[in-house]
C-alpha cells in the first residue's frame, strides 16, 4: 500500500489547486474542509482500510468542484473506463493514454492511491481485435497488452484489476467459466500467465482478480454458483503460483434482492482463507424498485448499504471500499444502456454517497457508520 499523507486545510486546498493545474482545471476551494464532518477517508484509515472512489478524467473537467470533493473523502481512485484497452487503443498502433496520465497526476498531486483497472477483460477489446482473438495470436496479444499496460504504470499504481470477470454460471461451461475466445474454459494456466506478466511489469502492485454478483441467493443458484467458482479459480491459481494478491468483489448492489448474511459472510471467510486480500472495488446500491420520494429512495438505499457493509467488514481481511463513482450525477445506472438497470419512472438514480449537487446523502451516512464500527485491522 502507498502510504499517504495527512490533509490539513491548507495542504487541502493547495492540493486541489495543484491538481487543477496538472489536469488543466479549474481551481475552485468551493468544498469546505472544515465542516465538522470526519470524511470517509480519514474514518476507513482509523481501521487500517481504505476508501475511495472511481473518476471519470471528463467528470473533473465538467465539474470543477467534484476534484475537492474526493481529494476530501477518499484515499484512493480508480480510472472508470481511462485504461481499459478499448478506450486507450481504438485505433491498432495508436495509444492515447493522456485522460489516464492526468488521473494518474491529478492522484500523485494529492497523496491519493491509485487503482488499475483493468488489464484483462472480456468486453475491453478493441473493435479491431475482435477477429485477432480467435486466431492463434489471440493469447499473445493479450499476454503483450497486460505487460504493457501494467508496465507503463509501474510505481503509479497500488493494486491491479489484472483479470476481471471471468466467471459465468450461465454460459453452463465446466467449471462456471466464461465462454470467450481466446479463452478455453478451466483453461486456468493462460490466467495464471496473466498474472504472472503482470508481476513482472510491476514487481511491487497487489494484484487482484475482480468481480461481480456475489451479494445475493436465488432460486437458480447463480450467487451461489459464482462464489463457488471464484473460490476454485483463486485456489487453483494459487496452485500454479500465480502472484494474486486480492479478491475484488465489484457489490454492485441492488435493493430487494435476497441478501442471506451467513452465505456472504462464509464467503468472504473462505475467500480470506486462500490468502488473499478483499476490496469492494465498484460498490453501489441500484434503487430501481423502491417507490416513493427521493427521502424513501434514501433511506432504503442506506438501509440496504448498511446491511451488506456489515458484514462485509466484519470480515478482517476485508481492507477497502471503493464506490463506482462518488456522486449520482454520474452514475452509469442513470445511463445504462440496458433498460433493466434503470429506473421505470426515469428519474436518475440515487446509488452513491453524493447526491447530483454533492451533498452528503443518507448512504455517506451508512458507509460512515460501518467504517466507525469495523474492527481495526492488524
Amino acid at each position: 500500500m502507498i502510504p499517504l499523507k495527512p490533509i490539513t486545510r491548507r495542504s487541502f486546498f493547495n492540493g486541489v489547486g495543484a491538481a487543477a493545474l496538472a489536469c488543466g482545471l479549474p481551481t475552485s476551494p468551493s468544498l469546505g474542509a472544515s465542516d465538522g464532518e470526519t470524511p470517509l477517508r480519514a474514518r476507513a484509515a482509523r481501521k487500517g482500510m481504505r476508501f475511495g472512489s472511481a473518476v471519470m478524467m471528463d467528470h473533473l473537467r465538467q465539474m470543477p468542484e467534484l476534484g475537492p470533493a474526493i481529494i476530501r473523502d477518499c484515499a484512493v481512485i480508480v480510472p472508470e473506463n481511462e485504461m481499459k484497452w478499448r478506450y486507450v487503443e481504438k485505433v491498432r498502433g495508436r495509444q492515447d493514454y493522456r485522460d489516464a496520465d492526468q488521473l494518474a497526476a491529478f492522484a500523485a498531486g494529492n497523496g491519493l492511491a491509485m487503482r488499475g483497472h483493468t488489464a484483462l477483460w472480456y468486453r475491453n477489446s478493441p473493435a479491431w481485435l475482435e477477429q485477432d482473438l480467435k486466431t492463434p495470436a489471440g493469447r499473445s496479444l493479450l499476454l503483450d497488452h497486460v505487460s504493457r499496460l501494467v508496465g507503463r504504470f509501474r510505481g503509479r499504481v497500488s493494486e491491479w484489476d489484472v483479470v476481471n470477470e471471468m466467471i459465468e454460471p450461465q454460459d453452463n461451461l465446466p467449471h462456471d467459466m466464461r465462454n470467450w475466445p481466446p479463452f478455453a474454459p478451466g483453461d486456468v494456466d493462460f490466467l495464471a500467465e496473466c498474472f504472472h506478466a503482470a508481476r513482472a511489469a510491476d514487481p511491487d502492485a497487489l494484484l487482484f482478480y475482480n468481480d461481480y454478483g456475489y451479494e445475493y441467493s436465488d432460486r437458480e443458484r447463480i450467487g451461489e454458483r459464482r462464489r463457488a467458482a471464484t473460490l476454485e479459480l483463486i485456489a487453483a491459481l494459487k496452485s500454479r503460483n500465480a502472484p494474486i494478491g486480492g479478491l475484488g468483489v465489484q457489490c454492485h448492489a441492488t435493493v430487494g434482492n435476497r441478501f442471506v448474511p451467513q452465505e456472504y459472510r462464509k464467503f468472504l471467510a473462505d475467500a480470506a482463507s486462500l490468502g488473499v486480500k478483499i476490496v469492494l472495488t465498484e460498490f453501489d446500491v441500484n434503487d430501481k424498485r423502491v417507490k416513493g420520494d427521493v427521502a424513501e429512495r434514501d433511506r432504503q438505499v442506506a438501509a440496504h448499504a448498511r446491511e451488506i457493509l456489515t458484514v462485509a467488514f466484519d470480515e478482517r481481511a476485508v481492507t477497502g471500499l471503493l464506490t463506482w463513482g462518488l456522486t449520482s450525477r454520474y452514475s452509469w445506472l442513470s445511463s445504462s444502456p440496458d433498460q433493466r438497470d434503470r429506473r421505470a419512472d426515469g428519474l436518475p438514480a440515487r446509488s452513491l454517497p453524493l447526491d447530483e449537487n454533492l451533498a452528503r446523502t443518507p448512504l455517506w451516512f451508512a458507509i460512515a457508520d460501518c467504517f466507525d464500527k469495523a474492527a481495526p485491522r492488524n
